[in-house]
């Protein structure tokens, strides 16, 4: 993160952990400090402020963007912004787990092209599919983008691995390795009678069985 972006979003350092303010949707007030303990473990390595936990879109003004690339993580978009705010795509993130997102922030996205880039895990790429699954009725077109990262290498690789470890050009991925979104139920119209599985009612709403026909007795 360059010391111009530093400046620009009042990140600051005390007591060994990084501040980051965050600004409410309207961009007009600080409500929350997030504050990053790099290398920590858990949960310590990003807390809230005493009694402001609220989950918001950080940053905020990158929403002015027609294009947004939404990522895992504060320092994430950040370090995504000063790379792809050039191309005219802003980079927000959401100051909470991967995956979630609100309901009440889907009006942001009315009518914008949206990338989503999370990490390249198994959570990750759950995390795509359920923000994707979000966007698909108010964004104009949502892409999932795979960073093209070495899984050994990088178990859990993200947007930083890839444009500071491996110094690549992340304009260049979200071109060249980003796939339109699908709902993943789009094909079951075309499963015939014997692709029916057999299931207890338990079983047919587990998210392991998602995407597949279940066949379950019931009395109406």
């Amino acid at each position: 993160v360059t010391v111009e972006t530093i400046e620009r979003y009042k990140i600051g350092l005390r007591d060994g952990s990084l501040i980051i303010p965050s600004l409410n949707e309207y961009g007009n007030a600080s409500v929350n400090e997030r504050r990053y303990l790099p290398n920590a473990a858990g949960a310590d390595k990003m807390r809230n402020a005493t009694g402001r936990g609220a989950e918001l879109i950080y940053p905020v003004d990158q929403l002015t963007y027609k294009k947004i690339a939404v990522f895992g993580g504060e320092t994430k978009a950040l370090v995504a912004l000063q790379e792809l705010n050039q191309h005219g795509i802003g980079c927000i993130c959401v100051t909470a787990a991967e995956g979630v997102f609100k309901n009440a922030w889907l009006k942001h996205l009315i009518g914008k092209v949206v990338y989503v880039v999370m990490d390249i895990d198994a959570a990750g790429k759950r995390a795509a599919q359920k923000i994707g699954h979000l966007f698909f009725k108010p964004a104009e077109e949502v892409i999932i983008v795979h960073l093209p990262l070495d899984a050994t290498k990088y178990p859990k690789g993200d947007v930083n691995n890839y444009v500071v470890d491996e110094k690549q050009d992340l304009y260049g991925a979200l071109i060249s390795h980003g796939e339109d979104y699908k709902p993943r139920l789009s094909n079951t119209e075309d499963l015939d009678e014997g692709e029916y599985q057999k299931r207890s009612i338990s079983e047919s709403i587990s998210a392991a069985n998602v995407g597949s026909r279940s066949a379950v007795d019931v009395t109406v």
